[in-house]
């Protein structure tokens, strides 16, 4: 038959013959194909073709959500329900389906140099929430602080007009961790539709900061 390929030969499905292998096959090389569609040793290993089959997050992460440039998290799939990215700032909002709780997390990775002060990423909320506190990190001890600040789509963008934090910043001050369950004189509610901005209103040694603001569903 035109086009057709047959085998020769006929054995048992649990006969070795002619189950031999490829001829001259080296162990661990990749299996190429002949102009016949027979298979043969392609005489390359994996690492000589570049594949690879281990992934790392923390060094090559990657986007489950609209988010630009490569370098960007896939971290939580299941939950993550909102990304952007502004360069190396990102700001995510997540939550698991049917829970509860929920988050929002603000990185701000000044790429080895000290961060730099005004307006980061921002992020649409998708469902109704109260912030019950915030937990402010860097990567060395210095000083930050991170304005936030709220407003609907008809009025977007935020400005500093709608900051949420009144006098209570989140604030690191010569220290590398801080966190706060009180949010003092804080706007805590956030609507379905809501737009959060973050602004870094100062900033020194730091060089990466991650702000993650702790949610109450109140809303699907």
């Amino acid at each position: 038959m035109a086009g057709e390929i047959l085998h020769n030969k006929k054995h048992n499905i649990e006969s070795a013959v002619d189950h031999n292998g490829v001829s001259g096959a080296t162990l661990d090389n990749i299996i190429a194909f002949d102009a016949g569609g027979l298979p043969k040793d392609s005489g390359k290993t994996s690492s000589e073709i570049g594949l690879n089959t281990t992934h790392r997050g923390e060094a090559n992460p990657h986007s489950a959500s609209a988010a630009s440039g490569a370098n960007s998290d896939i971290t939580a799939l299941s939950g993550l329900t909102g990304n952007i990215s502004d360069g190396t700032d990102s700001v995510t909002v997540s939550s698991i389906a049917g829970a509860t709780k929920g988050s929002v997390t603000l990185e701000v990775d000044g790429s080895g140099a000290a961060i730099t002060t005004g307006k980061k990423a921002w992020a649409r909320m998708p469902f109704d929430a109260t912030i019950t506190g915030y937990e402010l990190t860097a990567d060395v001890s210095g000083s930050v602080v991170v304005d936030i600040w709220k407003d609907t789509f008809a009025n977007f963008p935020p400005t500093v007009a709608d900051t949420i934090t009144a006098a209570a910043k989140p604030t690191l001050a010569s220290a590398q961790k801080v966190s706060d369950a009180t949010l003092s004189g804080w706007t805590t509610s956030i609507g379905a539709g809501d737009y959060l901005k973050f602004n870094i209103d100062s900033a020194t040694t730091v060089t990466k900061i991650m702000l993650t603001l702790q949610l109450d569903k109140t809303g699907a």
